[in-house]
């Protein structure tokens, strides 16, 4: 199996940088610096299973080929072009799940 790129759109670090202020204000810089790298360790299994999540039901009518991995409460929405898995979305699953279709129009 070839390696593919993971690469992190500016959408994806945004909300992983919301995620982690949130876990500084609340839990303090240990937890949300431990959090970030356990998301960010969970997204680099990509390199090597590119499609080892499950297809993300809500965004299929997109027809993109979302898929998710989760950490915690966090799902990773990725999709795979080529030789990339691009991740597109850091969701917090306690959220709304139709706010997950909202955002990866």
């Amino acid at each position: 199996m070839a390696l593919v790129k993971v690469k992190w759109t500016s959408f994806a670090v945004i909300e992983l940088r919301i995620i982690y202020q949130y876990y500084i204000d609340t839990a303090g810089v240990a937890v949300a610096r431990r959090i970030k790298n356990n998301i960010i360790n969970r997204a680099n299994i990509l390199k090597q299973h590119s499609l080892s999540g499950q297809l993300e039901e809500t965004l299929l009518p997109l027809k993109q080929g979302h898929r998710y991995l989760v950490e915690g409460h966090i799902k990773l929405v990725y999709k795979v072009i080529g030789n990339t898995a691009y991740i597109t979305d850091v969701f917090d699953t306690r959220q709304n799940p139709k706010k997950l279709k909202k955002r990866n129009k």
